[in-house]
């Protein structure tokens, strides 16, 4: 199968973001993986009136409907304003459709104030080197533009998963992206590497995300153990607990719509 190259997920031309074939996941050719779009909106959130004594620890994403390959306006603001603790609001729009909304508590912090209690040790590949996504001819752009190293599980593997990732390209062009924004470019794909069911028979696609970030990720490799739990209606939840190479870092958590093809 010939895989394309690309050199970003975005590139931006004043306030806009113009999506790459980078971003398309798996469901079809015209949308976007959610990765891209709320990476894009975790960049948004720490850019905007930005404080050395605070930081986002933790978004909340609704995904309003499938995000196409468009023109991407993302307007943040104040929706609780605090010394010690802020709540943010952000809308995404598509060609000026919304697409995507979302909340981030940003706290204030002070190295040292606290020990770090209850985290989880990092789990430690084999060979912490870019690994196959999958064994099959199941790629997506997406998925191709970010290098997979599993420890455990595979994304042609049924049940929970856990793996390391790093972008092969840059989230917008010219741009180093933030930690916190490759961890949302991961996290997204969390209902995907731990599926239990299979990505040609069956959509489970998620219609939130909930990041939680209790130590900022560090590193240029970052992690998730991903688990996918189904209720008997069509309804199922993916929980991640999310980690870098010294520790786990915190979690994430999907609502999940799943139907058959």
């Amino acid at each position: 199968m010939n895989q394309k190259k690309y050199d970003a997920f975005y590139h931006k031309v004043g306030n806009e973001y113009f999506p790459s074939e980078a971003t398309v996941g798996p469901w079809s050719p015209d949308a976007q993986h959610g990765g891209p779009p709320a990476a894009l909106i975790a960049k948004s959130f720490e850019e905007f009136q930005p404080r050395d004594d605070a930081r986002i620890v933790r978004i909340v994403i609704e995904i309003l409907r499938p995000i196409p390959l468009g023109r991407t306006e993302v307007e943040v603001v104040t929706l609780r304003p605090g010394r010690k603790i802020e709540l943010l609001g952000s809308r995404m729009l598509v060609d000026d459709k919304l697409v995507m909304s979302a909340q981030a508590w940003r706290m204030r912090t002070s190295t040292g104030l606290t020990e770090e209690i209850g985290s989880e040790t990092a789990p430690v590949p084999l060979k912490l080197e870019p690994g196959a996504m999958t064994s099959k001819e199941v790629f997506f752009p997406y998925a191709d533009s970010i290098d997979w190293c599993y420890v455990s599980g595979g994304f042609d593997l049924s049940g929970s998963s856990t793996v390391w990732s790093r972008p092969k390209i840059p989230l917008v062009a010219g741009e180093a992206a933030s930690p916190l924004s490759r961890m949302l470019l991961m996290a997204d794909s969390a209902n995907g590497v731990s599926s239990v069911l299979p990505i040609d028979q069956w959509t489970f696609v998620p219609v939130d995300l909930c990041v939680s970030v209790f130590r900022y990720p560090q590193g240029e490799w970052l992690g998730m153990s991903a688990e996918t739990i189904l209720g008997p209606d069509g309804v199922g939840t993916s929980r991640t607990t999310l980690f870098d190479q010294q520790s786990s870092v915190g979690s994430s958590i999907h609502t999940l719509f799943v139907e058959p093809h």
